[in-house]
């Protein structure tokens, strides 16, 4: 019976060593359990322009030329990461561009939104008694790894469009420059 009780004691001695090692290791490494969960909780959204940068890999392909001046490779739509009520749309550019670049241009967007969104177009768009809502922007321009993207944050809660068309507009001329760009199915990523 002295065995017996002898021999559960030494390995509760044991198993309370070998975690109070561990919890030991632990803290020299800096983490304990408690700081783990801490950590996943207190971490910050991704920043904005690598959101927006990722998103192109789903993105939508268009390969078209705006105002022949521009390549535009990709279109994508994400939520605003602070708040719901408003997206990012963002057209990734075949080559790095710097802001003095696109000083003398503005985009023009005609976003149509699918049948069961139309009730979401603006007041004024409304009023109009159009199926689309537009937006006149100098848009951000954002660069990643040797590409550039125009990006602008959109105050709607439509968030997949049936069609959109994308204008270069001169300021300088006042007038739109060359063909616009046609993006159809622009939804969500």
């Amino acid at each position: 019976m002295k065995k017996i009780v002898f021999a559960v004691l030494i390995t509760i001695i044991f198993s309370c060593k070998n975690e109070e090692k561990k919890a030991q290791e632990n803290i020299q490494d800096g983490v304990t359990q408690e700081d783990d969960t801490k950590n996943i909780q207190d971490s910050k959204p991704k920043d904005l322009t690598k959101l927006l940068y990722e998103s192109f890999e789903e993105g939508k392909e268009i390969n078209k030329t705006l105002g022949g001046l521009y390549s535009m490779t990709k279109a994508s739509v994400i939520i605003d990461p602070d708040s719901d009520d408003n997206i990012y749309i963002s057209f990734l550019l075949g080559r790095e561009i710097i802001e003095e670049e696109f000083k003398d241009y503005e985009l023009q967007l005609n976003v149509f939104p699918y049948a069961e969104e139309v009730s979401l177009l603006r007041e004024d768009t409304k009023k109009k008694d159009r199926d689309y809502d537009s937006w006149y922007f100098k848009p951000k321009i954002a660069s990643v790894n040797g590409v550039s993207f125009l990006y602008k944050k959109l105050d709607t809660p439509i968030s997949d469009f049936r069609q959109i068309y994308v204008h270069l507009y001169d300021v300088n001329t006042k007038k739109i420059i060359q063909e616009s760009i046609v993006i159809k199915n622009l939804e969500l990523q």
